[in-house]
């Protein structure tokens, strides 16, 4: 058996749910051990957790390099054919592909889930905007609204574990529509403000379809007019009162899966 896999066909072959074999590692040993299988697989068991988060919990803020060294030692816990992964032979090369692993590893930021591979990106716009203020006037105001999406693009955790052969992460983005939803506003400290009415938040696009002006609306008959809906417009055209019908859009963004 190739002595830098050996650790991860034990695991491989370890039942995480019903955890019958504990005795081949325990504390900290087993945890090295499966922060590095956990860690090289996309789909993931809950059971999972527990060495990840013990993992990225090394960290040695603005030292880098002593998190590195920290999250070094933790995973050189882990026996790797009877031996610690520093003692690996480099002049075998499984030995220095499974080192390269390690070394991806160790310099993760996140690790590659779809919870991050899922998280939103934003755009801000400055657009100017009509509102209707008390006195039933309407007046222009210079807004910076925020739209979101989800990542459209693969997280550099992800492209780094892919590039070893000894991962098995295939993440596929399989949204049809990879358009931005206003989702904010920034404020005048460069905060961004979420609008609970917003398309992003409320997880669906709201569209008006076949407006019509109220006298159109009133020679309808009354089947046809309960599928309208009157919003209050600027457009004198439409007398300042038009008449939609509503439709609402599901925002995906679960966009990002695992293949198999």
């Amino acid at each position: 058996m190739k002595k830098a896999l050996s650790v991860l066909l034990i695991l491989s072959s370890f039942n995480f749910a019903q955890a019958k074999e504990p005795k081949i590692f325990t504390g900290d040993k087993a945890l090295a051990c499966e922060a590095i299988l956990c860690l090289s697989t996309g789909a993931r068991p809950k059971e999972c957790r527990k060495a990840i988060k013990k993992f990225f919990s090394i960290f040695v803020p603005w030292k880098w390099h002593k998190t590195l060294k920290l999250r070094k030692n933790f995973l050189n816990l882990c026996p790797v054919g009877g031996e610690n992964i520093e003692d690996l032979n480099l002049g075998n090369k499984d030995d220095e592909e499974f080192k390269k692993l390690i070394n991806i590893i160790v310099n993760l930021k996140e690790d590659c889930s779809l919870e991050n591979l899922n998280k939103p990106e934003t755009k801000v716009v400055k657009e100017s905007v009509r509102y209707l203020y008390d006195d039933n006037r309407w007046r222009t105001k210079e807004v910076e609204n925020v739209y979101f999406r989800t990542n459209t693009k693969l997280t550099k955790s992800c492209k780094s574990l892919m590039s070893s052969k000894y991962t098995n992460i295939k993440p596929k983005y399989t949204c049809s529509d990879s358009s931005f939803y206003l989702g904010g506003y920034m404020n005048t400290h460069g905060k961004i403000i979420k609008n609970s009415n917003s398309d992003w938040v409320r997880g669906y696009k709201v569209t008006k379809e076949n407006c019509i002006d109220h006298n159109t609306f009133k020679q309808l008959r009354i089947e046809e007019q309960k599928k309208y809906k009157p919003f209050k417009t600027s457009d004198f055209r439409f007398g300042y009162i038009k008449h939609c019908i509503v439709k609402t859009h599901k925002i995906d963004k679960d966009c990002w899966v695992f293949e198999k």
